[in-house]
């Protein structure tokens, strides 16, 4: 008689040459979910069907800027913490509203009110703001829909502390 002796498979290659590329591929799977899971990207809004429907609402906003005539500067001094803005327009608003977004951290965006201290000059204190580009968004803080208007720049605060914007679509 004629006696073979039998190995576990896990001893054979021909074991590893099929399951090695299914293990590979479990183990990438499975780090790839966690890196997904763990580290969310925030750019994309959870209520992105109420947001794509606002951008009638937007181009409104930006059509009536231009309107307006809307255009100024914004000056940021951090010694202080404050910034200023000066402000162009066919009205002058009581106040405006300046908002930073950060362009991958909705963590950090921040909205300040700007009170106005002179004509065409507003004022607010400024937030802790980490270096580097900042979107900002800049608009009057009417009570009525119709009458709101808001105009768009960016800022990289490593090159400089001003910034210049104007009415555009």
């Amino acid at each position: 008689m004629n006696e073979t002796k039998k190995t576990p498979a896990y001893k054979e290659p021909w074991f590893w040459a099929v399951m090695g590329p299914l293990l590979v591929v479990i183990v990438v799977s499975l780090s790839m979910a966690g890196v997904a899971i763990w580290v969310a990207d925030d750019r994309v809004k959870d209520e992105y069907y109420k947001e794509g429907r606002m951008i009638n609402k937007h181009f409104a906003e930006e059509e009536l800027a231009l309107a307006q005539a809307v255009r100024g500067s914004l000056e940021f001094d951090f010694t202080t913490a404050e910034v200023f803005a000066e402000l162009d327009a066919e009205t002058l608003p009581m106040e405006l509203e300046l908002s930073f977004s950060h362009p991958s951290s909705a963590e950090q965006d921040v909205t300040v009110v700007m009170q106005r201290i002179a004509e065409g000059r507003y004022r607010a204190d400024l937030p802790a703001l980490a270096q580097g580009r900042w979107y900002l968004i800049i608009g009057n803080r009417s009570e009525s829909a119709e009458d709101r208007w808001r105009v768009t720049t960016e800022i990289d605060f490593r090159h400089t502390a001003s910034a210049q914007f104007n009415a555009h679509l």
